[in-house]
Order: structure tokens, then C-alpha cells, then sequence
């Protein structure tokens, strides 16, 4: 089966010229030509065995008589050719809504046309308006043709000796050859599908209706959706194509997101140059790698999973004559209480949480001072929730939903969750019940966010209970425990104070772990010089640093480890600002709180130098923060100057770090790249309206 189609204008015997030319098996038109032997030649090449089955004509209002004309002539003489019109709704191509009508209905046809034939589609570029014709030429250059058709004339309406239709009685019928030297018909060559419609293709079960009764006239205004223009699409996609050769080697964009490429350059300059903003952050894809159970809670929600811990365990409240008493007993850990007291008091602030909150944070209510408090400071903050309230299966199960639903909330796809299981056992429950609880309620609650469970061995405790995190991992590992286990666990972490033991002397505990190739985070460099980031990579084979700000006063053969390994850093900005003292105790500046007497936050050098840098949460209750807000934290602790500030651009290549950088599945990482990509063109298709 082959098409031909064209545009229909005036001239009805043009159609003949053309069928003339492709059916030479069928037709005698053009025997008396004296250069028959080329139009011959042109058959046998190019026509021969793909002879026209079916003619697609398409016209303004003023064609339809034309084309019934035709059919009137076709019927008369037999000629067995499909004939179709379509006529657009209008009378003449007079604005420029008509002429992308027309545009749409040719790319519609000669898409269809291919779906359709398995042999030829032909293309007439003789008849119709120049506007049609040009319009046929592109449609057949993206979709492909394999054949565009001239026929020259230098005929004209006054000629009296022209071909006329009432003088081709039959396809036998040989023109004189005064008259058919007048018409020259030739193949001006072909086009290659373009692959950039290969995309548009699949979306589309049809271009256009096609009916099934020959000789049929249709109104083409009834069967193109209004408002899905395929020829935009195309155009769009050319545009995209020319961006992708311009910018396929700028160095700004190679190592984030592919889509990048499909914008013109002033658009990538623009992404380079404006400074990330809050809505931007707010709105944006995002996957947080460090985050610790034990301080994910607000004041807010520590009070409510209090009281809800209180209702469902069946846990009697006391009487607590001094409830501001017993909280700076939780605070300072000077003496152990009973649980029981621990959720009454909780419980009794709310509706006055504020007072706690203040009560709690004191002074760190201002962000500006809660600044460089070091180590044990910021771990005291802690002590209101983790391991003080998190010891029953309804504390645990509220803080992970609560958890999974603020980070569906800030646009976030993906969570990786670390912990200590045996943390949570203070009050009855069994390790493989903390685990199994965690599990459940991650499946539970997490609908399309993607959360990972990595397990912590505490260096700051005794040897034998890092031993004990490990031979956890290896009985849930060796035992098939539980299938959620193999769904969720996702690797293994070093965390506590850095001072009290080093990764050299955690190796021979962790060759387990290692040997089972499983994923290793390890908090290194935060409080400590290089040397620890040094032993966390030998010695247990880090595949990510949590912190890691040491590293940007390492030597240059530790930063090129990074670089040849990709190994990651996980920055938690929010906590490196509350905890982290820079170069001579001064801490990182933050130039939105008018801290600058610091040292300069090295996040930005590090993505100039291409390491695999992500930006985390940490603790998001303990430092009042959240993934969306990290993000503005790390842009305001950046110089604002041009050159040195956190860009739009910055954004984007942290983004793409953290999911590739992830513990996840390949597959699940892949999926996640796909889904960040859609998500931050849209958003980038806004900002470039704005």
C-alpha cells in the first residue's frame, strides 16, 4: 500500500499529472513526452512496485467543487484510487490561526500516512497554495517521504491548448504531445524520518480520523483537537535538538541532569547567575541521605506522640507537681526517669507547647545564636525525644509517620532514615520488634516516597555494642527475617562523638558488613581533622562521608580519592552552622544572619572542584529545620556575591547528586532521575516565563 498526498488548489488535471506520473503500469498520459524515457526511467526507479493506492488531498472550502470534480472524472473513468479530501474551515489562508491549522493538518496527514503503509509515502509538492506546499515539504522532512513530486507547467489558465480533464477519457488515454510537453513531472528526492518524532509518535494512537468510504469529503476543523498542536510539539523538540548539539560540551551542565541541554544557553547562563530562592527550594524535587530518627521531631510533635503514646499503650498519667523541673532533668540526663513520667510531662504542655519550646531552646530560639555550641550542647537537645520517648511501638510508629508525611509535604522523593535499633529497647520491647515496627510503618506511610533504613553503630559506646549492631544486621541478613527487611535496609553508618574512637579500630568489627558489599556512610571529619575522613575510606571502605568539612583542608591526594572514587559527603548545613567550629574557633559565617566573622561554608568549592557533594537534614527537630530549609540554609551560609553564592544551577546539581549518590536500588535510582527530571523542567519552564 502507498499514499500520495497533496494539497488541492484551482486545478483539478494537476491530480491526473500526478497519478499519471506514480501509476505509470496504470496510466498512457505521458507516452507522447519527449522526455518520456526519464519519466520512464523515474517509474521503473523509484515507483515501480510502490504504485499509489490511496490519494489524501487536502484544501480550503474553495477546493471542495475541485475535488468533486475529480471525483466525478475518477468514477467516470474507473480509476481504482482511494480518494479522500479534507477541507479546512475556512475559505482562504488569511491569518496566521489559519495558517497553523493548515500546518497541523498536513503534519497529521503524513503522520497518519505512515502509520498506515508499510511501502511509500509520496509527497506532491505541485498543487495548493505555497503556504500547503511548504507546509507538506516540512511535515514529509520529520515524518519521513519517500518521494517529494514536482510537476512543472508553463501552461496557464488562458492557454487554450492545455490539458483538460474532459480530454482524458480513460487511463488509455495518450496526450498529444504539444499539449503534454507542456507538464514535466520528476522526483526532486526523498526525507529521512526525523528521530525526534519518534517520541510524539507513541503518544498518539491516530493523527486523524480516517473513514472508511472512498471518495469521502471531511470537514477537517471536526476531527484536530483544538489546543494540541502537533506541529508545536515537533518545533519544540527541533529547538530542543539545536540546544543539545550548542551545549553538549559546556562544562556547566555535564555532570547534572541530561534535560539541561535542551535549553538555548542564556537560559543555562540565567539558571548559573540567579541565586537560589525559597520558592524555587520549596518546590523542587529533593532525597535526603542523613537523617537520624532520634531527632526528627518538633517540640509540637513530641507533645502530641506523647499523649497518643499515653492513649494507645494504656500508660496511666502521674501527678507531676513541677513539670519545668523534670524537663531540665531530661535535658541535662543528670537522672534517669521512669517513662511513665517522662510521657505525663510531655503531655501535660499541650496546648502550650510554646512554653516548652522556650523552655527547651532558650536562647536558641534565635537562630543567630544558635551558633558553634559544639558536640555535646547540640546532643542535649536531643534528649526531649529519640531515646526518651521513642520506646513503645505507637512512639516509634507516629514519629516515622509523622516523619514520611513532612517530607511528602517539601516535594521530597526519596529518604534515607539511619538508626540504632537497640536504642529503643528500654522499655520491654525486643530489637527485632524496634526493627519490625519501623519496618511496618515505613511500608504503611510512605505511598510514593522512596525510604531507606540504615543501621548505626555507635563508636562513642562500648566495643561490644558495636558488635552487637553488626551481628543485628547479620542475623535480619542470614536469616531471612523478615522480606521487609531486604525492602528497606540500605546500609550501614558510623556515628557519634569522632574523638572516642576511630575507624581503624572499628575495621575488624566491620568486616561483615564489608564483606557482604553492603553500602557504608560514616560520620567523619565533622569535629576531627582529615585523618578520620583518611581512615574511614581505607579502613572501612566509605562509600559516603557524613560531613566530611575536614576534607577542605586536606591534601590534594585525599580530595583526588574523592574525585577518582566519587565518594560522597553528606552536608547537613543547619547542624555544621549550631555545632561545627571553623578555623580558629569561629565557626561558618551564614551571610543572611550577619554572622561573618567565621570561616567560609566550603560547600561551594567543593562543587567547583566536582565532588559529589548532597545537602541533608541531619536532625530536623533537634535543629529546627527541614529538607526544603537545609537547602536555603546552605545558599545563606555562601558568599552573595556573584561568583560565590548558591545558584539556581548549584540547586539543581546537589539534587542530582543525592539521588545518584543514594543507597537505592538501581532501578529505583533510575526512576528517581526520571521523575526529578520531569519535575525540574516544569518548574524551570515556569521560571523562564517569570
Amino acid at each position: 500500500m502507498s499514499i500520495v498526498i497533496s494539497a488541492l488548489g484551482t486545478n483539478a488535471e494537476i491530480l491526473v499529472e500526478l497519478l499519471g506520473y506514480i501509476n505509470q503500469n496504470m496510466f498512457s498520459l505521458y507516452k507522447q513526452h519527449p522526455a518520456y524515457s526519464k519519466i520512464q526511467n523515474d517509474y521503473k526507479e523509484y515507483f515501480q512496485g510502490y504504485e499509489a493506492n490511496e490519494l489524501w488531498l487536502y484544501s480550503t472550502q474553495s477546493g471542495e467543487n475541485v475535488f468533486k470534480n475529480f471525483i466525478d472524472w475518477k468514477q467516470n473513468n474507473e480509476i481504482p484510487v482511494v480518494c479522500r479530501c479534507w477541507i479546512l474551515p475556512f475559505e482562504d489562508i488569511d491569518s496566521f490561526e489559519h495558517a497553523q491549522q493548515a500546518k497541523e493538518l498536513a503534519a497529521r496527514l503524513v503522520g497518519e500516512a505512515h502509520r498506515r503503509t508499510n511501502n511509500a509515502v509520496f509527497i506532491s509538492l505541485a498543487a495548493g497554495r505555497k503556504t500547503m506546499t511548504t507546509d507538506l515539504a516540512w511535515a514529509g522532512l520529520q515524518f519521513g517521504c519517500s518521494a517529494f513530486i514536482h510537476i512543472l507547467s508553463k501552461s496557464n489558465n488562458e492557454d487554450k491548448n492545455q490539458l483538460q480533464l474532459d480530454s482524458i477519457k480513460s487511463v488509455d488515454t495518450v496526450i498529444d504531445s504539444d499539449i503534454i510537453k507542456k507538464y514535466f513531472p520528476y522526483y526532486d528526492g526523498r526525507g529521512n524520518k526525523s528521530p525526534l518524532v519518534a517520541k510524539i509518535e507513541e503518544e498518539y494512537t491516530s493523527f486523524i480520523e480516517i473513514p472508511g468510504e472512498d471518495e469521502s469529503i471531511i470537514i477537517s476543523k471536526e476531527h484536530i483537537p483544538q489546543g494540541d498542536f502537533i506541529i508545536n510539539k515537533i518545533e519544540k523538540k527541533l529547538t530542543e535538538a539545536a540546544n543539545v548539539h550548542a551545549n553538549i560540551n559546556l562544562s556547566d551542565i555535564q555532570q547534572t541532569f541530561p534535560f539541561l541541554a535542551m535549553y538555548d544557553y542564556e537560559l543555562i547562563k540565567r539558571l548559573k547567575n540567579t541565586p537560589l530562592s525559597e520558592d524555587f527550594a520549596r518546590v523542587m524535587p529533593k532525597v535526603d541521605l542523613h537523617c537520624h530518627l532520634g531527632g526528627v521531631l518538633s517540640i509540637n510533635e513530641i507533645v502530641a506522640i506523647a499523649r497518643e503514646t499515653l492513649k494507645q499503650e494504656g500508660i496511666e498519667k502521674l501527678n507531676i507537681s513541677n513539670p519545668y523541673e523534670t524537663i531540665q532533668k531530661i535535658k541535662t540526663s543528670k537522672e534517669k526517669l521512669h517513662y511513665q513520667e517522662v510521657l505525663t510531662v510531655l503531655a501535660s504542655f499541650y496546648g502550650r507547647e510554646y512554653e516548652l519550646e522556650e523552655l527547651w531552646y532558650g536562647k536558641y530560639l534565635d537562630a543567630a545564636q544558635f551558633y558553634h555550641i559544639g558536640f555535646e550542647a547540640y546532643e542535649q537537645l536531643g534528649n526531649l525525644q529519640g531515646t526518651t520517648l521513642l520506646q513503645k511501638r505507637t512512639a516509634i510508629t507516629l514519629a516515622v509517620q509523622t516523619l514520611l508525611e513532612n517530607y511528602k509535604k517539601q516535594h521530597a522523593l526519596g529518604l534515607e532514615l539511619r538508626c540504632s535499633p537497640y536504642n529503643y529497647t528500654k522499655e520491654g520491647l525486643s530489637v527485632t520488634e524496634v526493627i519490625e515496627t519501623l519496618l511496618q510503618a515505613i511500608e504503611n506511610n510512605r505511598s510514593d516516597l522512596e525510604v531507606g533504613l540504615v543501621f548505626i553503630a555507635s563508636r562513642h559506646k562500648k566495643m561490644s555494642e558495636v558488635y552487637n549492631s553488626i551481628e543485628l544486621y547479620e542475623e535480619f541478613a542470614r536469616k531471612k527475617h523478615n522480606d521487609l527487611f531486604f525492602k528497606y535496609f540500605r546500609g550501614f553508618d558510623i556515628a557519634g562523638n569522632e574523638e572516642v574512637r576511630r575507624p581503624s579500630e572499628l575495621r575488624e568489627a566491620f568486616m561483615p558488613v564489608l564483606q557482604d558489599c553492603i553500602n557504608v556512610t560514616i560520620h567523619a571529619g565533622e569535629t576531627e581533622d582529615a585523618k578520620s575522613i583518611w581512615e574511614a575510606i581505607y579502613y572501612l571502605n566509605a562509600d559516603r562521608i557524613g560531613h566530611g568539612l575536614s576534607l577542605a583542608n586536606s591534601d590534594e591526594s585525599l580530595k583526588k580519592k574523592f574525585l577518582n572514587r566519587e565518594i560522597a559527603l553528606e552536608l547537613c548545613p543547619s547542624s555544621n552552622f549550631q555545632i561545627v567550629a571553623g578555623e580558629n574557633s569561629t565557626g561558618f559565617n551564614d551571610y543572611k544572619l550577619n554572622r561573618t566573622c567565621g570561616t567560609v561554608y566550603p560547600l561551594k568549592d567543593f562543587l567547583r572542584r566536582g565532588f559529589k557533594v548532597t545537602i541533608n537534614t541531619d536532625n530536623p527537630g533537634i535543629s529546627r529545620t527541614s529538607i526544603t530549609n537545609e537547602f536555603l540554609k546552605a545558599a545563606a551560609m555562601c558568599p552573595q556575591d556573584k561568583d560565590n553564592m548558591l545558584s539556581m544551577l548549584d540547586a539543581i546539581q546537589l539534587v542530582k547528586n543525592s539521588i545518584e549518590k543514594s543507597f537505592f536500588p538501581y532501578d529505583t535510582k533510575k526512576n528517581l532521575l526520571n521523575t526529578a527530571s520531569a519535575k525540574l523542567k516544569e518548574e524551570i519552564d515556569k521560571f523562564l516565563v517569570s
